[in-house]
Parts: C-alpha cells; structure tokens; sequence
C-alpha cells in the first residue's frame, strides 16, 4: 500500500511551504543548542552541501514546467504544486546546512532560548504537518 508522499505534498500552498521551511530553522536552532558539537563542520563544506541541495527546488519552483498565459502575478501556489517530497525534503536539507554555516560565522543567531525555539518550531510546523498528514485527501 502506497503512502502518497508527492499526493500530500501538492495539497501545500506556499505559504505551508515557507512555515515548513520555518519550523526547520527553530527546529536546528534547537537542535544546535543541544548538540553544539554540529558547528565542527567546516562552513566550506556546509555550504557547498547547501548549493548542492537547493539546486534541484529551485529549478523545480523557478524553472520547471510551462508559465500558464493566464495567470496573474508570479504564481506561488501554482510553483509550490510542483514539488515533490523530495524536493520538499532537499530544501529544508539545505536550509539546515546553510544555517550551520552561518551559526559557524555569526554564533549570536543560535543565542535564542531554548524553550522559545522549540515553541515556534511546534507553531510553525502545525499547519504544514496537519495538512500533510490529517487533512481529507479530496
């Protein structure tokens, strides 16, 4: 039986996307805060993993696909459909690898309190998790 990942996904607007995307920056906040030990990796690295793993969402977002004559302003709906999970799940990769590469450069971003940061990971991560999961797949 088949789970649906790409099905669920195409029910995000961008707007689930951007709070995903949210949720995996307090969340490695929290993370980091816990386990200081990730910032060992050299930011050289860190971000050449990042430019590796946004390549492919931001050609699927940006350049994949034929623009609909139609459609008025940019389209962000229209491109976040377009995402697969793995496209999904390469971003918020490289989100976390860029944020260890800033956190190497400017320690003061991972300063925040530690319950703070795990309460806006939950806040944030609600909406996207209820719809991917919970909501009636119509």
């Amino acid at each position: 039986m088949s789970i649906g990942w790409n099905r669920r996904i195409t029910k995000f607007i961008f707007v689930d996307l951007v709070m995903a995307l949210l949720a995996v920056f307090f969340g490695t906040i929290f993370v980091t805060s816990l386990l200081p030990v990730m910032f060992k990796l050299n930011p050289i690295i860190s971000i050449c993993l990042c430019i590796v793993c946004v390549y492919r969402p931001l050609y699927v977002f940006f350049i994949k696909g034929e623009p609909v004559p139609s459609e008025k302003g940019f389209g962000w709906t229209r491109r976040t459909k377009k995402f697969g999970i793995f496209e999904e799940k390469i971003a918020q990769a490289g989100l976390i690898f860029l944020m260890l590469a800033v956190g190497h450069f400017h320690p003061n971003v991972f300063r925040m309190n530690l319950w703070i940061s795990l309460i806006l990971t939950a806040i944030c991560a609600y909406d996207p998790l209820w719809i991917f999961w919970i909501r009636d797949e119509k």
